[in-house]
């Protein structure tokens, strides 16, 4: 994927994943998938198609901020 996110766009994905519990989900409705976050150990759940673009981008957000993504379970 050539898309790197701007800065809004990894401060916008900090300043949400700030907001949400541990264990809370994040409702993503232009890819129609959840991430639920486990913030103790910086890793979360992407529940929905990995290859959709949109999904794509957060992961690699994510990844930037330190996070990692587990499989579904």
């Amino acid at each position: 994927m050539k898309w790197q996110p701007t800065g809004y766009d990894i401060s916008w994905t900090e300043n949400l994943l700030r907001t949400l519990k541990d264990g809370g989900e994040w409702i993503i409705p232009a890819s129609m998938s959840t991430i639920k976050i486990n913030k103790k150990e910086m890793t979360y759940i992407l529940v929905g198609n990995k290859k959709d673009e949109c999904n794509q981008r957060i992961v690699k957000v994510m990844s930037i901020l330190g996070w990692k993504l587990n499989k579904e379970k």
